[in-house]
């Protein structure tokens, strides 16, 4: 189990991620470009999901360098309307929102409640959030329902982000960029 480590800010944007998956509907269209949803699982004849999602980025701004985020927790969730993504680390806790998602394809997010992409420091110390009027994209390359051996449902969710400006009450704004994310989600609806 996950030690408590939440603070304040961090139950503020899971409060905002809920009111999210609770919005759905609005925002962004899928692409006209979108790629097609394969049924084929990660790893053929596996029955259990992969533990691990992962999420890399580089950044400018008030924060610089290229960091990969990993968790073996299944904190993320799918619905056919939306999904959430959270990966924490020892260090950084990643979260993006889409509340209009529609399958594979491009998306911009332009904050609550349609849409939301965060990053803060595990111990509350560093934070930025998608606020508007800066908006972010994100690429739904492929959404896989993977094979559970009748347990749970789960998806592999893989993509590309990129974010010009993610603000912080107390930093200097934040750019992501060559973001990519391998996200396995539980599906809740």
């Amino acid at each position: 189990m996950r030690p408590q480590r939440f603070s304040w800010a961090m139950w503020l944007s899971m409060v905002g991620l809920l009111l999210l998956l609770c919005a759905g509907g609005g925002g962004s269209t899928p692409s006209s470009t979108s790629t097609t949803s394969t049924n084929t699982p990660s790893s053929s004849g596996n029955t259990h999901p992969p533990t691990q999602s992962t999420v890399s980025f580089t950044t400018s701004g008030g924060l610089t360098g290229a960091y990969t985020i990993s968790d073996t927790e299944r904190d993320s969730s799918y619905r056919t309307s939306s999904l959430t993504f959270i990966v924490q680390d020892q260090t950084w806790l990643f979260t993006l929102g889409n509340a209009s998602y529609a399958g594979p394809g491009a998306s911009t997010l332009t904050g609550l409640p349609t849409g939301y992409i965060g990053l803060q420091s595990v111990n509350g110390a560093h934070r930025w959030q998608l606020a508007a009027p800066s908006i972010c994209q994100m690429t739904v390359t492929t959404d896989t329902a993977l094979p559970t051996g009748g347990g749970p449902s789960y998806h592999e969710v893989k993509g590309t982000f990129s974010c010009p400006s993610l603000a912080s009450q107390s930093e200097q704004p934040l750019t992501l960029s060559n973001g990519q994310f391998d996200i396995v989600a539980l599906v809740v609806s």
